[in-house]
């Protein structure tokens, strides 16, 4: 969350809870924020230490990755 146009609005976003793989979250103070389903323990991400799977696909098959989105005026804790 952050202001806008003389006010104060957010975007929160939700992991789908049928999603096989679960995110690396990760947020920088510019605005960028990723869910990184391929982020693994080599990646550097402290919520994946020790995590080594892989998202594997055969030829032809397709990954569906489903997310929720959130916008919302005022901060991360008044915009709930």
């Amino acid at each position: 969350s952050g202001p806008i146009g003389g006010k104060t609005a957010g975007v929160a976003v939700f992991d789908g809870p049928a999603n096989a793989h679960k995110p690396a979250w990760h947020a920088r103070g510019y605005g960028l924020l990723v869910a990184n389903p391929f982020g693994r323990g080599g990646s550097g991400f402290p919520g994946r230490k020790g995590q080594t799977e892989l998202v594997k696909l055969a030829k032809g098959d397709h990954l569906t990755l489903r997310y929720g989105v959130y916008a919302h005026d005022g901060d991360a804790d008044g915009g709930f």
